[in-house]
């Protein structure tokens, strides 16, 4: 029943309703309850029935996703990687919200019985024991248990010197220590556990790597780690303190430190460790430019180097005996200018007898054209040279340098710079080139020879020229170029020396180019 837009009673009508009418508007309020009753009930089994599709829906593509059909061998490596760092990003047993064994064990059964099973998971883990929580010691056992015989990665995180170990740190103690014979890495940043670890005196025959600070080390019984044979790693920031401090651990390999002291202290730190291989610094250095301290032979081969003012006071200090690697890395924009200054200090440590240097890494770091000239004449032995910068210029006069030899690189490795040359050199630089893979960002500075690979125009015939300049070329990759419509991912061409060659794009904007071997 409809009335229309005027209602059934009003001021303008002024005869009153009668029951009968009254009556139908009732019946006709009721029934569009009924409706919507009904198209309510309707709507709500529809949407409990898509719930229930939605899930099953879910449930078939959980069963199909590809995870699934990993084997588990190859799901046991994932877990180990996502779970082989012991710090309180990765492993951090005490925050659920953490990666760690234990969240892997509850995504379902299939990984909680393949989680259980591999040892290796949990036994790396980090803890701080003065959590207010009985759940750690809970974790620290489950953990313990879990990890059977496997060799113990460990990280005791930092408490400072005026928090006071809470009694249920002492039961997670007792636990670590009972577990000592099984260290393999173990870092400690809490002194109250420093302290406490005479209980584990002549128990670490297996320890092969430590991880702490000064205050620590100075906390912790003297000669502790004397009895520990297989001690190869340390990393430790170096203090005033900390020089006084007995270190018979001639047998360290593997050293990393944070300089906190003056440069005196440092040269007489790092002269206690004549077995050094690998060393790693970061931290500040003082002025030095009185220093007249002898020069002291290392044996040092992989050197890394965080703070590009130690330069100087390396190459004043010390001579590089068997230098293999450089690792030269400036953190942030801050240093760059720093650089530019030392660079030559730089080049003096690449003067040195380095017959041997075979890699040479340079992070974030703007390297001029005349720089690369002189580390590239100034090392002929390497095998692989690795710039990660924004910007890498590779001059038009690079290719005046006479004094490269001929054979000095077989790998060159640019991530992400750009050529920007009049004349691109690089085949003429590199006779000997073995694998070359560029990082190319479009630029109207380039040279037109690489126009044709750096936008829709490229075609095969553009690469296999440039290609074939290079004999001794067998892989070629280029990044960041657009790829042409209509081209198909994998075929094959022949440079001007006829030479075939397998032409693949990787994805759109990485091309692949491989020589065809007999």
């Amino acid at each position: 029943m409809s009335f229309g837009d005027q209602p059934p009673f009003s001021t303008e009508n002024t005869v009153p309703p009668k029951q009968l009418q009254t009556s139908a508007i009732e019946k006709e309020v009721q029934r569009c309850d009924d409706e919507l009753f009904r198209l309510y009930t309707l709507v709500s089994q529809r949407e409990t029935e898509r719930r229930e599709l939605q899930l099953n829906a879910d449930k078939c593509i959980s069963i199909l996703a590809p995870i699934r059909r990993l084997p588990n061998e190859m799901l046991s490596e994932i877990f180990a990687q996502c779970c082989k760092e012991a710090d309180e990003s990765v492993n951090f047993m005490n925050a659920p919200r953490t990666l760690n064994a234990l969240i892997i064990s509850l995504v379902c059964s299939h990984w909680r019985r393949l989680a259980i099973s591999t040892k290796s998971l949990w036994a790396v883990f980090s803890i701080n024991p003065t959590t207010p929580s009985t759940f750690t010691l809970q974790c620290l056992r489950a953990y313990m248990s879990r990890a059977g015989d496997a060799p113990l990665t460990i990280q005791v995180l930092n408490t400072y010197r005026d928090t006071p170990a809470r009694a249920g740190a002492f039961q997670c103690y007792r636990v670590l220590f009972d577990a000592a014979p099984r260290w393999r890495i173990l870092g400690i940043g809490s002194i109250h556990f420093g302290q406490r670890l005479s209980h584990v005196k002549h128990h670490l025959q297996d320890l092969e790597g430590l991880s702490l600070n000064a205050n620590c080390l100075l906390a912790a019984p003297t000669d502790i780690f004397a009895d520990a044979p297989k001690l190869r790693i340390l990393s430790v920031n170096v203090t005033p303190e900390l020089i006084s401090h007995t270190f018979p651990y001639n047998q360290i390999t593997n050293l990393s430190m944070y300089n906190q002291c003056q440069h005196r202290f440092f040269i007489n730190f790092l002269s206690k460790f004549p077995q050094v291989r690998n060393l790693e610094f970061e931290g500040n250095i003082d002025d030095f430019s009185k220093l007249e301290t002898p020069k002291t032979d290392l044996v040092v081969q992989t050197l890394y180097i965080g703070n590009v003012e130690i330069i100087p006071l390396l190459i004043r200090a010390f001579t590089f005996l068997q230098l293999k690697s450089i690792t030269l890395t400036c953190n942030d924009t801050a240093e760059l200018p720093r650089f530019v200054r030392v660079h030559k200090q730089f080049l003096e440590l690449l003067e040195q007898p380095l017959q041997g240097l075979n890699v040479l890494v340079l992070e974030e770091i703007e390297i001029g054209d005349q720089e690369m000239i002189a580390i590239l004449r100034l090392t002929p032995s390497l095998t692989e040279l690795s710039i990660q910068t924004t910007d890498v210029d590779l001059a038009e006069n690079m290719e005046n340098c006479k004094t490269l030899r001929k054979d000095f690189v077989r790998s060159l490795i640019f991530c992400p710079p750009i050529i920007q040359s009049q004349r691109p050199s690089v085949p003429n630089l590199l006779p000997k080139l073995t694998s070359l893979d560029l990082g190319l960002n479009p630029s109207p500075n380039m040279h037109e020879a690489l126009v044709d690979m750096l936008t829709s125009r490229w075609h095969p015939r553009a690469l296999a020229s440039v290609h074939g300049r290079v004999s001794c070329l067998d892989c070629v990759i280029l990044r960041h170029i657009v790829k042409p419509e209509h081209t198909t991912i994998v075929s094959q061409l022949q440079d001007r020396a006829g030479k075939e060659h397998h032409f693949r794009w990787l994805d759109s904007s990485t091309l692949s180019l491989t020589r065809k071997r007999k």
